[in-house]
């Protein structure tokens, strides 16, 4: 993995094909996915999110680029039900 998911205090995101996310007891990470750990050993991705759903503007959409989104949502969700979070926290 390289900067800036490798970052103290950063996390990464992974992807997981929607399709398979309840068939597995671990859904494999999409192979398009960064993959640590990082050079000083911390396991990587920190979060993996479902990717290829289909959405308004764009079908069927693979990857990071839909999965890190997905977590980004949840977040907001999360601090509108809780304003306090710390950035630790949520």
């Amino acid at each position: 993995m390289v900067d800036p998911a490798v970052a103290h205090g950063a996390f990464a995101v992974g992807a997981i094909d929607e399709a398979q996310w309840n068939v597995l007891p671990t859904p494999p990470i999409e192979a398009l996915s960064s993959w640590g750990p990082t050079t000083d050993g911390r396991p990587k991705p920190d979060l993996v999110a479902s990717d290829r759903i289909d959405s308004l503007t764009r079908p069927d959409v693979p990857g990071t680029s839909f999965a890190a989104p997905v977590v980004a949502g949840a977040a907001a969700l999360m601090l509108s039900q809780n304003s306090t979070l710390s950035n630790l926290q949520l």
